[in-house]
Formats: structure tokens, sequence, C-alpha cells
């Protein structure tokens, strides 16, 4: 094409680049973790670049693959859609990391959790209006645990699928066990609206010796058996901050 069309838009001639890259180190936005040891392969053609990554590690977790698109470098607007894995644990240090842990209230600093996770993330980073960033994450658990920093009583054998929007979770589908009972965890928001808040629905039944253990009753204090019971826990950022949880 003509050079004096360049960037060659609108089928005006082809610029083509293509380039293979090995243990780069990716700082892709301010205040979140950088892409470390990524292999990858890029395209740069007209006025916009893709990539493809077959390896890289981000924290801990282990980007499996993932691909990048900047259809117009004008626009400053860029896509991304990978797949994780990793323990829960290296999960949470990333979402601490990010701006995300701000938006969901510090959610993510309440909980310590262990157990596979295997996710995929879509990105929507707009660099000349930031604040209109995405972050959609479906994840999966298998075998996890979850508890408060410093407490003994943790829900055990934790496994389902969840998904989190822009640090709050949009839906979830859970099973576990806690204080010797089953419990389900449902997360549920309208379709085609914006997440502003989470709400979390639980439903299991616990064991009456558990209990007394987590509440350290005294062995003078009669009590045993099974009970059901239901839980709601709500979470929302500012401006319209709330935690609750009410337990029946």
């Amino acid at each position: 094409g003509s050079v004096r069309t360049f960037s060659v838009r609108e089928g005006s001639g082809i610029f083509l680049a293509r380039c293979s890259i090995d243990g780069m180190t990716l700082e892709y936005s301010e205040g979140w973790p950088p892409a470390e040891n990524l292999t990858a392969t890029a395209e740069f053609r007209n006025q916009g670049m893709s990539a493809h990554l077959s390896q890289a590690h981000v924290g801990e977790l282990a980007l499996e693959s993932a691909d990048a698109h900047f259809p117009d470098f004008s626009n400053g607007e860029l896509r991304i859609h990978a797949s994780a894995r990793g323990d829960a644990s290296s999960a949470l240090a990333y979402l601490r990391a990010t701006p995300l842990e701000e938006l969901s209230d510090h959610a993510f600093s309440a909980f310590e959790a262990r157990g596979l996770l295997q996710a995929t993330v879509d990105v929507f980073l707009p660099f000349k209006d930031f604040v209109r960033r995405q972050v959609l994450v479906h994840g999966r658990l298998n075998g996890a645990t979850l508890k408060q920093p410093g407490s003994s009583v943790m829900a055990t054998d934790l496994a389902g699928d969840f998904a989190v929007d822009n640090g709050q979770i949009a839906r979830a589908d859970m099973h576990g066990q806690w204080l010797g009972g089953g419990f389900q965890m449902l997360a549920r928001t309208a379709r085609n609206k914006p997440v502003t808040r989470t709400q979390l629905e639980f439903r299991g039944t616990m064991d009456a010796g558990a209990l007394r253990t987590a509440l350290s009753i005294p062995a003078s204090v009669s009590f045993s058996g099974q009970t059901d019971w239901r839980a709601v826990l709500k979470i929302a950022p500012e401006p319209a901050r709330e935690r609750s949880l009410r337990i029946s």
C-alpha cells in the first residue's frame, strides 16, 4: 500500500508483522499483578494487534492459554480471554492484589481457601476510559476448604461453579460440609443488568456436637441432635455500603 495512507486503514493496503515471545514480563495495567514468564505469538495487522499466549504465570496461578485482541490502537480497547488453574489460595492472593479487592469491599481478604481451582477470565480494558473496565471470572472448585483467618471452623469438600463480575459474585452453585452437615450456596442476579452487590443464599443442616465445639458451649449444657438452617449474606461496596448476615 501507499505510505501516504499508513497505518493502512479502510482497505488501502496491508501492514503485517509477526513475532514470537519467550520469557517476557507483561505489566498490562497499573495496580494489577504482572504476567511473568510469558510465551506467546503476536500478529500486528494494519491498525490492530492480536496475540495467543501458550504459557505464563500471574503470581502462583498458571495461565494455560490466553488470547488478546487490540482491534484498533486509536481506540485503546484491549480484550483478553484466558484459562487458568491453580490452588484457590493463589487465586485469592491475586484478587487481593487487584483493584477488585476494593470494589468487593475487601471481601477477598475476609477468607482463606485451599483446593483445586480451574477458571476462565474475560477482561475488557478501555485505556482511555479505564473506569469502564470489566473483569468476569468463571471458576470451578473441587474438594476445597474455606475459612475466616484465625478461625478453626471451616467449610470442607467445597465443589461447584461460580462467577465473579467486577468484584461481586454474580452467580454461584456450590455445595460442601460445614459444622457436621451438608450445605448448598446459591447466588443469582438479574440478567443483562450491572452486578452492583453480592447476595449469597445458604441452606443446610448442622450437628450439635460440631456447633458445641465451634461456640465453646460447656458440657454442662444439654445439647444434641441436628437442625436445619438458612442464611443470607449481602455485601455491597460504596456508595451503598452494606455487609449483613441473617441466619435462621
